[in-house]
């Protein structure tokens, strides 16, 4: 269906948004590692913080409103779902915005449309509120992403507490893409129909519906919102 073609029914992290470059990137909240091999891929040096070292991917054990780090320091810092998890993400970002070198790059990802999922799990962000506290540390050129899609995310993550972890994640994305391109498809297709049978055309608040599918949509139902962002200065 062209009107969903743009929404991600599977992971799409802040990976896939990382461009090329070199010089040291700050992984804050890296867990194991998992993101070592595309950040060095790219070209960067990579470094690892987290706050819990068991889990084997940490080279700095810090706090991401407390950044082990000197002032402009680091040419790009990744942080992906890692502002949902502390207390004070404003000052998380505060944080970034010393340690980063002017013209260096934040790229990360937050919940938005998420379930509970983590005993720290303390916000969710739309995205005028991602904009709002990444513009409040002095972040120019915003710019935002759609992740996976939340009716998705939340299914992946009811069923994960009824299945194992891979099952529920294939029955999750199977499930949401059939149902909601099946039932967008015949909704839209009726009021279609239904315009031009009484018009001979489709309606103007039919075109603001597909228009909105096609754009507005991604971000106001995402599950999680991928963002970039520039330190152009001190």
């Amino acid at each position: 269906m062209s009107v969903l073609s743009n929404w991600s029914f599977s992971w799409d992290d802040v990976q896939f948004m990382l461009p090329e470059g070199s010089g040291l990137c700050l992984d804050i909240g890296c867990g194991d590692g998992c993101l070592r091999s595309w950040i060095e891929k790219k070209g960067w040096t990579w470094i690892g913080l987290d706050i819990d070292i068991s889990r084997g991917g940490v080279e700095i054990c810090g706090d991401a409103e407390n950044l082990p780090l000197v002032k402009s320091s680091v040419t790009l810092v990744v942080l992906s779902q890692v502002l949902e998890h502390v207390p004070h993400p404003w000052i998380s970002l505060k944080e970034v915005f010393r340690v980063l070198k002017p013209n260096g790059f934040v790229y990360g990802s937050v919940s938005c449309l998420e379930p509970l999922h983590d005993v720290c799990s303390y916000y969710g962000f739309t995205r005028y509120g991602i904009q709002q506290i990444l513009s409040d540390q002095g972040f120019t050129d915003i710019r935002l992403h759609h992740g996976i899609n939340a009716f998705t995310l939340i299914t992946r993550n009811w069923f994960r507490r009824l299945l194992p972890s891979q099952i529920a994640e294939r029955l999750a994305f199977w499930l949401i893409r059939f149902v909601l391109l099946a039932s967008t498809g015949t909704i839209l297709w009726l009021r279609r129909l239904s315009n031009i049978s009484r018009r001979g055309k489709v309606s103007e608040d039919y075109k603001r519906t597909t228009e909105w599918l096609k754009k507005e949509s991604l971000l106001e139902f995402a599950g999680h919102i991928q963002f970039s962002a520039i330190k152009l200065h001190e």
